[in-house]
């Protein structure tokens, strides 16, 4: 039973995993992160690597850099921190 259970686990985190392509093409490629809008995955040679942009920045899926949360899309309006003018 615990064997089961074990197997079901690392299957259900390698499913959770982007599929990065086997070799590096000109342009790396980059996923965004399923849990935080933070961070996000850099595949190196089909291995997906969990990267995380600097503080106070998200993930921009659309042109690939850490960018304003607001610019990211990733949170609700809610949660988008307020700068001041």
């Amino acid at each position: 039973m615990y064997t089961s259970l074990i197997v079901l686990l690392v299957i259900s985190c390698a499913a959770a995993l982007p599929n990065c392509p086997p070799t590096n093409g000109y342009l790396p490629t980059y996923f965004p992160h399923e849990t935080s809008c933070s961070n996000f995955y850099e595949c190196s040679n089909g291995i997906p690597y969990t990267m995380e942009c600097p503080r106070g920045l998200d993930f921009n899926p659309r042109i690939n850099v850490c960018d304003y949360p607001e610019r990211a899309g990733c949170r609700s309006t809610a949660e988008v921190p307020q700068t001041a003018d």
